[in-house]
C-alpha cells in the first residue's frame, strides 16, 4: 500500500509540474542511484578530463568555489570560455545537493560553514567507503581505480548515476 501511495504522490507532482529530477532524488534517497548529469556542455567539458561527477554529491557553494577556481583545478588549468563556464556553474549548483526541495543523502553530516571541493572528503563518503574497509589502498588496487575519485573503477555505471556495490 505504501509503494501505491508514494506513487500517486509522484504522479499528482508530476501533473502539477513538480521537476522530474526532484522526484528521483525522493524515489532514490536510498543512496544506490542519483539523477545522472543531462547538459551536453557539462558532459563535454567535465567529461574531457574525468568522470562527470553528478553534482548531487555536493552543496552549491562548493560548486560556486570549484568554478571560481577552475585555473587551478586539482593542479590543473581547466578554464573555460564565459558562457560554458556560467552554463557549467548553473547547472551544478541548480542540481547541487542542497538544492531543491529534496536535500540529497550525500550531504548528510555536512557542517552548513564545510565547503569541501572532492566528494572524497565528506562525511558520507567517508563512512559509505573508508569505515567500511572499502577504499583501503587494496580496494583501490584490486579495481585498478587511479585514486578515490574514480568511481567507476568499482561502480561501472557511476557515470548513469548507479552506485550499486552489487
Amino acid at each position: 500500500m505504501k509503494k501505491f501511495a508514494f506513487a500517486s504522490v509522484l504522479a499528482a507532482l508530476a501533473v502539477a509540474g513538480f521537476p522530474l529530477m526532484m522526484m528521483q532524488a525522493a524515489a532514490d534517497d536510498d543512496g544506490e542511484r542519483v539523477a545522472p548529469v543531462k547538459d551536453p556542455v557539462v558532459i563535454k567539458e567535465c567529461g574531457a578530463c574525468h568522470m562527470v561527477f553528478q553534482p548531487v554529491f555536493l552543496p552549491a557553494r562548493s560548486w560556486q568555489k570549484m568554478m571560481a577556481g577552475l585555473k587551478d583545478h586539482f593542479g590543473e588549468n581547466a578554464e573555460l570560455d564565459e558562457a560554458a563556464a556560467k552554463r557549467i556553474g548553473d547547472y551544478l549548483t541548480a542540481n547541487a545537493g542542497d538544492s531543491g526541495y529534496f536535500q540529497g543523502h550525500a550531504l548528510r553530516g555536512l557542517r552548513d560553514g564545510d565547503t569541501p571541493l572532492r566528494i572524497s572528503e565528506t562525511p558520507w563518503f567517508v563512512r559509505k567507503h573508508e569505515k567500511h574497509g572499502r577504499i583501503s589502498p587494496s580496494a583501490l588496487q584490486r579495481a585498478k581505480a587511479k585514486s578515490k575519485s574514480d568511481c567507476a573503477a568499482c561502480h561501472p555505471d557511476a557515470g548513469k548515476g548507479y552506485y550499486e556495490d552489487d
